[in-house]
């Protein structure tokens, strides 16, 4: 049993890596005796998905080609379908991001040498498997998605600006002595003391609250449990900036 390329026969488990076919062909022999597994060759990855056109994109805008998805109020990008499988032999590219390093806030890509199925771009390098691009600066303002008809994963997510505060109310007069809130939250035990809304039950989504002419004392901390993320970019109390 053999394989054949360029005149010379391979078998056992040394098979023709790097041989390049100067004839753009070989050969598979196998007679009537021992059958083993077999062999597997590879010679270029399968190209891209056509990808569309990139059309003009408003200034300050992110936009997108395809089935990927602009969330978060036009702060983050997602695989079709995130966080759910995303499809098979689909591509899209995401356009005008900032010159900011990017976030990955999720990344789950099927994981081949060199990245050949599917993969994020960003500046020229593909990226898979779990270590997306974070930190890189997008220098062209694009990153590029492309999903072969293989094995789909969950996909990912990637931001490139923090995501705005709610808008809260202007602070009204506060009493001379008293302390007042804006919001949800709640002032309890006399005065001396704030809540989040609901506390201790869990906090309501999409919310904010300013509690001011607090006097210039130590905090005490009685309870505090917020949604940890990286740099407290989602829930937070803010004190001092």
């Amino acid at each position: 049993d053999h394989l054949t390329v360029n005149g010379v026969k391979y078998c056992g488990t040394s098979g023709p890596a790097g041989v390049v076919p100067s004839d753009g062909t070989m050969t598979w022999v196998s007679d009537d005796g021992v059958t083993v597994s077999g062999w597997k060759v590879c010679w270029a990855a399968q190209p891209p998905p056509s990808l569309p056109p990139l059309a003009p994109c408003p200034l300050g805008d992110v936009c997108t080609t395809g089935p990927c998805l602009i969330t978060d109020g036009g702060s983050c990008a997602t695989s079709p379908d995130f966080p759910n499988l995303y499809p098979t032999d689909e591509g899209c590219t995401i356009y005008g991001l900032p010159p900011v390093g990017l976030d990955v806030i999720a990344f789950e890509v099927d994981p081949t040498n060199d990245c050949r199925n599917d993969h994020l771009t960003v500046n020229g390098v593909k990226y898979c498997g779990t270590s997306g691009p974070a930190g890189v600066v997008p220098s062209d303002g694009t990153m590029t998605w492309v999903s072969d008809d293989g094995v789909t994963v969950s996909g990912w997510k990637v931001c490139w600006a923090a995501q705005p505060p709610p808008s809260l109310p202007p602070l009204a007069p506060c009493p001379l002595g008293d302390v007042c809130t804006t919001g949800p939250c709640l002032i309890t035990d006399g005065g001396s003391c704030a809540t989040s809304p609901d506390f201790p039950n869990l906090y309501p989504t999409d919310e904010g609250c300013t509690i001011y002419g607090l006097p210039p004392v130590g905090l005490d901390v009685i309870a505090f449990e917020v949604d940890p993320t990286n740099d407290c970019r989602n829930d937070h109390l803010t004190v001092n900036g």
